[in-house]
């Protein structure tokens, strides 16, 4: 009776084919991986960005309301600024004294809604966090119109605030940019009220 040897083993050409698929197997789930670290790195980008979009709306808009006020006028710091505006915040409407201070330690953008007289806050509200950097320039009125505008490192002036505002903020990465947003401020503030 003559015995069959079995066969032991996988021949060459078997174990090469296994090695091949086995690497594009790896190779798909690794640019699957890779995809959804993108989009979710992609996702947080815009998030970002959306935040950073909101608070330069929020900025944007008390600017428009705000106009001298008694003694109060428009300071401006290169961390921060405050100025009267009109507050719908509060009810009912009034003229309030706001406040933003950039907390470099933190990297965070505070907003301060204050009742005059005094330093009486009546709100603070944490604006945007995980910035890098955060300042405020002021447009010299001089320079207004010409090819190449000056802008201050800060503004004090009781009767009218700066003709517009820019507002240079980054996120912490070599390769983040940083976002310019200029804001200009209605006219119509500077003639609001004046000294007698």
């Amino acid at each position: 009776m003559k015995r069959r040897r079995g066969r032991r083993g996988f021949s060459l050409l078997e174990v090469l084919m296994a090695a091949v698929l086995g690497a594009l197997a790896l190779l798909a789930v690794m640019g699957l991986f890779t995809g959804g670290l993108r989009v979710a790195e992609r996702l947080k980008t815009s998030r970002e960005d959306a935040g950073l979009a909101l608070a330069g709306e929020q900025v944007e808009r008390d600017l428009r309301n705000a106009f001298p006020f008694y003694a109060i006028g428009f300071e401006g710091r290169p961390d921060g600024m405050e100025f009267a505006g009109w507050s719908t915040d509060v009810t009912p409407p009034c003229p309030v004294r706001i406040r933003y201070t950039w907390d470099a330690p933190r990297g965070a953008l505070w907003r301060s809604i204050l009742l005059f007289p005094g330093e009486i806050p009546i709100q603070k509200d944490l604006l945007i966090e995980g910035l890098s950097e955060c300042e405020w320039t002021y447009l010299n009125p001089e320079s207004t119109g010409s090819s190449a505008p000056v802008w201050l490192t800060g503004w004090s002036d009781s009767t009218r605030p700066p003709p517009a505002v820019r507002w240079n903020v980054r996120r912490p990465g070599p390769d983040r940019p940083t976002h310019r947003r200029i804001l200009t401020l209605p006219r119509g503030a500077q003639i609001f009220y004046r000294k007698t």
